[in-house]
């Protein structure tokens, strides 16, 4: 079965997909105006898939894209970049401090 990347309600029952998504506060907001982006453009390549694996291939090349070529304006790098200049703060964490809190 072909599935067209405008047939959203095909893709939403192949996906398993809950179309609901509210924003209470304005970080949430942000964060959910972010994901819709990222979902419209996927809807611009308009790729028509054969499968869930070439579906997967397609979002694969978009994360790709987002987290290592494209620049952030927020952060001026690309996400990877600063994860990585990130990880050079980050001490490691002593798992053994958890234990007091367990059972």
């Amino acid at each position: 079965m072909l599935f067209s990347m405008n047939d959203s309600g095909s893709m939403q029952k192949m996906l398993d997909l809950n179309p609901c998504l509210s924003a209470i506060r304005p970080q949430t907001k942000g964060k959910v105006e972010a994901l819709a982006r990222t979902v419209d453009r996927l809807l611009v390549f308009n790729n028509e898939f054969e499968d869930l694996e070439e579906l997967q291939a397609l979002v694969q090349q978009l994360m790709e894209d987002l987290n290592h070529k494209e620049i952030s304006q927020a952060i001026g790098t690309s996400p990877s970049e600063r994860l990585d200049q990130e990880a050079l703060n980050l001490k490691a964490f002593d798992l053994e401090l958890l234990k007091v809190y367990s059972h």
